[in-house]
């Protein structure tokens, strides 16, 4: 049926969260969660609903954290962090692409709770260069499905990404290139 993904602070305590998502039919991974609670918990329901609660970072080819902005755009994460989730797909599928399309399109660069903070984007990628060759490469095949407004404002976040100094981490990390493997490979976890 299709999935959902939940980002809660550190704070909040797994079994709270257990009897939450019980209260709407929802079966936790058990194993699962026993021993990655603390990190990810994860839950389905018998129409095939799958849910997927994070703590304080999204964790999947690059880690996105999410400490001190979960505040930033209640109820979701903030625009920057959601692009970035979608950018550090290392095998971004026809529809990944897509939806970094819709968000340039339906949101200018910029402050604020209803814009994408190029900024913010930039600045994480200037630290991690195993995450800006991922999200440059995705940014790229999403500038070629992007028309009109997404796809100027996709230009303009490339050249802000690229204009933004690097780290000494990212410019260490640079030498050695595609000769390493720059990403975490997903795992699926078994219920």
């Amino acid at each position: 049926m299709g999935d959902i993904d939940l980002v809660t602070s550190g704070g909040v305590k797994a079994d709270e969260v257990d009897r939450l998502l019980a209260a709407f039919d929802f079966q936790p991974y058990s194993h699962h969660n026993v021993w990655h609670a603390e990190i990810r918990q994860m839950f389905d329901r018998a129409d095939g609903l799958h849910v997927d609660v994070f703590r304080d970072t999204l964790n999947f080819n690059h880690p996105i954290s999410l400490k001190g902005r979960l505040e930033a755009d209640s109820p979701t994460i903030p625009l920057a962090e959601l692009l970035l989730s979608k950018l550090q797909i290392v095998e971004a599928t026809p529809t990944d692409l897509q939806d970094v399309a819709l968000l340039a399109g339906d949101h200018e660069l910029g402050e604020g709770a209803d814009r994408l903070d190029a900024n913010a984007v930039a600045e994480t990628l200037a630290g991690d260069w195993g995450f800006w060759r991922t999200a440059t490469a995705t940014l790229e095949k999403a500038r070629a499905v992007a028309e009109g407004a997404a796809a100027d404002r996709l230009a303009a976040l490339a050249e802000r990404i690229e204009q933004r100094p690097k780290s000494a981490r990212w410019k260490m990390r640079a030498r050695v290139g595609d000769r390493v493997r720059w990403y975490q490979e997903v795992e699926e976890a078994e219920r």
